[in-house]
């Protein structure tokens, strides 16, 4: 039986992991915001993510041997869910005058999803959340109200076009993390990613055709850069620590933790604009504390049972079904992790 130590960094990496990815998600609401004001959404969105799947390539020369079938059915169907995430989000950032929302408020309402998330896997799987899991999303939900900046006066709600469509968008997001937690066959992980960056390449092509928008390349340095980071750092490695934690964490974990992006959108906003309401720091200090809530909990759980509940199985065999590194038949037995 492994000790204490070994469990406690065993439950950390996947944790610290998923938090340096949703630190990347948060930093690009500014910079994505920033690019829309000069270039085309859905080409952006076409560059970025091609740009992502040609970095996986250069990362992994042989990636096209590991490609099978099932990678191809199973990264397709995620690729196009989670291309209706970006779209979506994209979408809501643009310029105010048309319909438009903030930095901050597409941030924080994108973290709806930390409450989708539980309550679908409670009703397709079966699986109850934890009590760290329920407390942290009510304190998220209070955070998400105050962040939002919608006011319930006797006027009208201050809710815009943007509000909506990254509303929607959660949706989307809660329904990759449950399709990738729940694969019915071992895939290898860089794989999986590059069919999903491929998938998003060719939806967002194939809109920004049919919308009628100007081809053309970058028009500065500065854009190029922006979407460079954004397509390697927040798409090509974020969504490969995203799929590898998720053989680790169950997807309630994993969307408390990714809640995080909404933390640091909001607070990258503040920092860009000098300016932090009362009620949004307040708001992000509910956000943080649901988060931190949740993995005080397990923590608490894990030492009192001696192992890891919030992991699927032995964490030392990884879940049932193993995203692997190798698509050798001889090491996909299930749960049994050979990387």
């Amino acid at each position: 039986m492994p000790d204490r130590s070994t469990l406690t960094q065993h439950r950390l990496a996947p944790t610290l992991a998923m938090l340096g990815v949703t630190l990347v998600w948060g930093a690009t609401f500014l910079t994505v915001q920033s690019v829309l004001r000069v270039y085309p959404p859905y080409l952006f969105l076409a560059l970025r993510f091609a740009l992502a799947a040609l970095f996986l390539v250069i990362l992994r020369p042989k990636l096209f041997k590991h490609i099978h079938r099932r990678d191809l059915l199973f990264g397709g169907v995620a690729g196009l869910i989670l291309a209706a995430g970006y779209i979506l989000q994209t979408m809501s950032l643009l310029p105010a005058a048309l319909g438009g929302t903030t930095a901050a408020r597409s941030a924080f309402i994108t973290g709806m999803y930390v409450v989708i998330t539980p309550i679908a896997a409670a009703i397709i799987y079966r699986k109850k959340p934890t009590i760290g899991v329920v407390l942290g999303g009510l304190l998220v939900v209070a955070g998400l109200y105050f962040m939002s900046g919608i006011t319930f006066g006797a006027s009208q709600i201050s809710w815009v076009r943007g509000d909506t469509l990254v509303m929607i968008g959660t949706f989307t997001y809660a329904a990759h993390i449950l399709w990738l937690a729940h694969p019915k066959h071992a895939h290898d992980t860089v794989a999986l990613t590059f069919v999903q960056m491929v998938m998003v390449t060719l939806a967002c092509t194939v809109l920004s055709v049919a919308t009628g928008e100007k081809w053309s390349l970058p028009p500065s340095l500065n854009v190029w850069l922006m979407i460079i980071f954004c397509a390697i750092f927040a798409s090509a490695l974020a969504f490969m620590i995203e799929t590898w934690v998720l053989k680790r964490l169950p997807p309630s974990r994993v969307a408390l933790l990714e809640i995080t992006e909404s933390f640091f959108g909001g607070v990258a906003g503040w920092l860009w604009t000098r300016h932090a309401p009362t009620f949004e720091v307040v708001g992000a200090a509910c956000i943080l504390g649901g988060m931190l809530l949740s993995e005080l909990v397990a923590m608490w759980r894990a030492n009192r049972d001696k192992t890891p509940v919030e992991f699927y199985g032995d964490p030392f065999e990884g879940p049932p079904l193993v995203i692997t590194e190798s698509n050798n038949e001889e090491d996909l037995t299930p749960g049994v992790d050979p990387t």
